[in-house]
């Protein structure tokens, strides 16, 4: 594996841009990519950082400590909610993608679900179809096509949390207003937002994480982190890092992950009765 350049730099400069410090990628090509803005930043004509989205809509979770009883004997479109959500062997709320409102969680089954993946990935595929070079082909699009092939086959066993060895969870939306009641309100004038604004920040902080330990675990991308000068990695040759080495940056080494794609195949959702 080559030696990867020093992009000291590079970094400066983006520092020095967005006045704030780096965080972002190197990637197995050996490309730096800036996720200094971590969900993405919008405007008329370019979109930053664009994998955060699609990692965003083909992640699954558990949101535990809802009681989902009210939508039992509901009507149509609620009943269809609580066939495709309760999952009792996690004990909570599967969603399939992150969702900015409760009550449209998971509205279409589980086999639209991975329609949409299907046609997020066909189209990848084909747009990497038209570079004859991999190493033409710009960064955020090869890391979604990195990503999108990651769901693809954390998919296809079934089971996404057995794919990956691990159930995310995070808190409902009711316990967590209420155990950040007084921080929400205190905060809810100068935001102008209100507590379903704050609740989704939550979600989207706690799922973020998974994308990093995707990349760097499973994905073979490199996290490095300007303000403490540090690399994270699956790598096991240290001479990719020979130019931080040299100027005294702490590589940390995790482990190496492949996905469990022989996972015993178990349904997602409890059936509708």
């Amino acid at each position: 594996m080559a030696i990867i350049k020093y992009y000291g730099e590079e970094i400066d400069a983006i520092e020095k841009k967005k006045n704030v410090s780096f965080f972002g990628y190197i990637n197995p090509m050996g490309k730096l990519i800036d996720y200094t803005t971590l969900i993405g930043e919008q405007t008329h004509c370019t979109t930053k950082n664009p994998a955060s989205m699609l990692f965003l809509d083909f992640v699954s979770y558990v949101l535990k400590g809802y009681n989902l009883e009210r939508y039992k004997n509901g009507e149509d479109w609620q009943q269809a909610i609580y066939a495709r959500n309760i999952v009792p062997e996690l004990g909570g709320v599967l969603l399939r993608g992150y969702r900015h409102t409760f009550p449209y969680l998971n509205r279409f089954s589980y086999e639209e679900f991975l329609n949409e993946l299907d046609c997020r990935y066909n189209y990848w595929a084909e747009k990497m179809a038209l570079y004859d070079d991999l190493d033409d082909v710009p960064v955020y699009d090869m890391l979604q096509w990195d990503l999108i092939r990651f769901f693809k086959e954390a998919y296809e066993s079934g089971d996404f949390f057995q794919s990956i060895g691990t159930v995310i969870q995070l808190e409902c939306f009711d316990d967590y207003i209420k155990e950040h009641a007084r921080e929400i309100e205190a905060k809810k004038d100068s935001y102008m937002c209100d507590s379903r604004y704050f609740y989704n920040e939550y979600q989207k902080a706690c799922l973020m994480p998974y994308l990093k330990e995707i990349l760097v675990s499973y994905l073979g991308y490199d996290a490095i982190n300007k303000k403490l000068r540090t690399i994270v990695t699956s790598c096991d040759n240290p001479l990719r890092f020979y130019n931080y080495f040299k100027r005294e940056w702490v590589i940390d080494y995790v482990s190496r992950r492949s996905l469990n794609v022989d996972a015993k195949k178990i349904p997602q959702v409890q059936k509708k009765k």
